[in-house]
C-alpha cells in the first residue's frame, strides 16, 4: 500500500516541478517585456475614402506642446478642404482639434500634414506615463468637397500609433 502512494506522490511532484519551470519562464518573459501587448500592435492608421492616410505620429514635448501629426493624400477625384481633426483616445486628457482650413487637391501625391501644434481648441496633452507606449487614436475628419461646399461631410477614422517623448 505504501508503494502505491509513493509512486502516486512522486507523480505529482514530477508534474509539480515542471509546472513550476514553466510559470518561472512566463513570469521572466512577462518581467523582460516580451509578452507586453503593445509591442505585438503593429502601428496603422486606417481612414476611408477620400483621404489615404500616409502616417500618424504622436509626440510628448517637455515644452508641454504635446502634438499629432497626420499625414493624409487625398485619392479622389474632386479637391477637397478640411476644416477640423478631432482625435480622441483614452492616452489623450482631453480631445485634441486641429482646426484648418487646409485645402487638399485630388490624386495627389504629396502628403498634407495635418499638425495640431498650434491650431488647437484646446491643449493637447498626453496623460502621464505615456511615451514609448502605443495608442489607439479615433480621428474625425470634418471636410467638404470644394465643387459643393455648403454639404460638410464627416469620415471617422483609427491610429494605432507609438507615443514619442
Amino acid at each position: 500500500m505504501f508503494k502505491k502512494a509513493q509512486a502516486a506522490m512522486e507523480f505529482l511532484m514530477t508534474y509539480g516541478w515542471a509546472i513550476l519551470v514553466v510559470l518561472v519562464v512566463i513570469g521572466a518573459l512577462a518581467y523582460f517585456g516580451v509578452l507586453n501587448p503593445s509591442s505585438l500592435v503593429p502601428e496603422r492608421c486606417a481612414l476611408t475614402l477620400p483621404f489615404d492616410c500616409r502616417g500618424a505620429n504622436a509626440v510628448i514635448d517637455a515644452a508641454g506642446d504635446d502634438a499629432i501629426t497626420l499625414a493624409v493624400n487625398n485619392v479622389g477625384t474632386r479637391d477637397i478642404t478640411v476644416y477640423d481633426v478631432t482625435f480622441s483616445s483614452t492616452a489623450l486628457t482631453a480631445d485634441c482639434t486641429y482646426y484648418g482650413p487646409v485645402g487638399v487637391a485630388a490624386n495627389t501625391v504629396t502628403p498634407v500634414s495635418l499638425n495640431t501644434i498650434g491650431n488647437l481648441s484646446s491643449n493637447c496633452e498626453f496623460a502621464a506615463n505615456t511615451a514609448g507606449d502605443k495608442t489607439k487614436l479615433s480621428a474625425s475628419i470634418r471636410y467638404v468637397y470644394d465643387d459643393a461646399a455648403t454639404i460638410t461631410n464627416q469620415m471617422v477614422g483609427e491610429v494605432v500609433t507609438t507615443v514619442q517623448g
